[in-house]
């Protein structure tokens, strides 16, 4: 409320001291007019100093509460102090430390830990994936990191290839046992992963190496209910039209049942290498975390423009995905010309560039760019995969 009075106040003294002076008749609209620009330059200099110094009193607040979040990280405990604050300023606090150290891995698992208790689920993958790059071996990161995935796929908020990628990755983690083989296999499973469930569920029955004869009955009879599960899985995967990486299609698309179906996108599944990386890494370090750009291209065997072209603007935290597997999708609107469609069975050029620049390059000189990498294939309803 003291605000509200203040701006009152530096408002109405200035015009009416102006319509006053006015009255008089002496001075015509000159003091009126000067009145309300002192009235405007006076509000300007007191909201610029009370955000200036609120600001200042915020950055002294999280700074005096930086020893309290290091305690909590070290023992799981939090001070009182840190207990008093509601659930959007301990995020803020958590937040600020981890812009302050970055490396401290601690902070992101805490943070993806508090965005997904606030149901922020793509906030809490960004954090957790922040986390994995620092400290790949911790099993319980992996599994949060696919729990989210799944629950950004089952919303359609992300493709469903970034689920499968993170599940395949853990396939040679030795911390796990038979009950982590049986939960990423119904995961596997409920997502249509088949060829990932099957693999799962013979770790399952890998874990045991007794014999059939050796087992309790209710051991035996659990063996027999996985391989009947992997047998059911096995056909499932036979009799899937496409492959399980198949670009995902408008669920309110109409098909013709005598006419092919048009391909809806393509899906580039891309991995950069640790060289690329830290040439990134260190871009952003010069350019205080400043944007760059890729841009993704296809091109046919013939004169002329590219078929398709699309600009992806990127940011810090898109690293850690472009080093674990970055996904970018290109939809009929990226096709150059109207009323075109994908050739698919067609060979097609992918291009991939990356500029390290926050001023919007073109596709011409993206081709100058040492980070660059082209594929040439038959293109189709599968993933395409880049590593540069």
């Amino acid at each position: 409320m003291t605000l509200y009075y203040v701006i009152g106040l530096l408002i109405l003294v200035p015009v009416a001291i102006g319509l006053m002076m006015k009255r008089q008749g002496k001075f015509g609209k000159g003091p009126l007019v000067i009145a309300v620009f002192m009235a405007v330059v006076s509000i300007g200099i007191y909201a610029t100093t009370m955000y200036d110094s609120e600001h200042v009193a915020w950055l002294d607040q999280q700074e005096a509460l930086l020893p309290d979040v290091q305690t909590l990280l070290a023992t799981d405990e939090a001070p009182e102090s840190l207990k008093q604050l509601d659930g959007a300023h301990f995020l803020g606090l958590l937040s600020y430390y981890a812009k302050e150290y970055p490396e401290d891995s601690r902070v992101w698992q805490k943070l993806a830990v508090v965005m997904v208790n606030l149901q922020m689920p793509e906030e809490a993958l960004k954090a957790i994936r922040r986390y994995l790059a620092l400290d790949s071996s911790n099993l319980q990161a992996h599994q949060l990191e696919i729990q989210l995935l799944s629950e950004l796929v089952n919303s359609k908020s992300i493709s469903s290839r970034q689920l499968w990628f993170a599940l395949d990755k853990l396939k040679d983690m030795n911390e796990l046992q038979a009950q982590d083989y049986f939960f990423l296999a119904g995961l596997s499973r409920q997502h249509e992963f088949y060829d990932l469930a099957i693999e799962y569920w013979e770790k399952v029955i890998a874990t045991d190496s007794r014999p059939d004869e050796a087992l309790t009955p209710k051991a035996l009879q659990g063996r027999k209910l996985l391989q009947r599960m992997i047998d059911d899985a096995k056909n499932r995967l036979e009799q899937k039209e496409t492959h399980v990486f198949a670009a995902e299609e408008s669920n309110d698309a109409e098909v013709s049942p005598t006419e092919p179906e048009d391909q809806k996108m393509i899906v580039i599944n891309l991995q950069i290498k640790p060289e690329t990386a830290e040439a990134i890494n260190e871009y952003l370090e010069n350019s205080a975390n400043a944007t760059y750009q890729m841009w993704v291209s296809i091109r046919q065997d013939q004169p002329g423009p590219p078929l398709a072209a699309k600009l992806i603007w990127l940011n810090a935290e898109d690293l850690t995905a472009l080093q674990s597997g970055y996904e970018a999708m290109l939809t009929m609107d990226d096709l150059i010309m109207p009323g075109t469609t994908w050739p698919t069975g067609e060979n097609v050029t992918v291009s991939l560039s990356m500029v390290l620049s926050q001023e919007k390059s073109d596709p011409i000189t993206a081709k100058q760019s040492p980070y660059r990498q082209t594929l040439t294939q038959v293109l189709s309803n599968e993933v395409v995969y880049l590593s540069f």
